[in-house]
């Protein structure tokens, strides 16, 4: 029993730190962080190369890993895309 319960308490802690937002809520929220603040696209908007993290990987290759970039509003973190950080160590 006391098995069923850590492995259920897992699950939930693991679902929530793996949620990841879908593509379309990406998009809008890179459109709500360039509208939200007009210097957020030229520190990072214009790095982001896919709102699709599977996407992105395939995009990258491996001398880069993929980073996720966004903004607040409202106090709340908005994911707004991926982009390639190059691995240099």
């Amino acid at each position: 029993m006391l098995s069923k319960i850590v492995f259920a308490a897992a699950m939930a802690v693991s679902t929530l730190s793996f949620a990841e937002v879908s593509v379309k809520q990406t998009e809008a929220n890179f459109n709500t962080c360039v509208q939200q603040d007009s210097s957020w696209f030229q520190r990072w908007g214009q790095y982001v190369i896919s709102f699709d993290k599977k996407e992105a990987y395939n995009s990258c290759g491996i001398h880069y890993r993929v980073k996720s970039t966004g903004c607040h509003v409202d106090r709340t973190w908005l994911m707004a895309g991926y982009y390639c950080e190059e691995i240099t160590n």
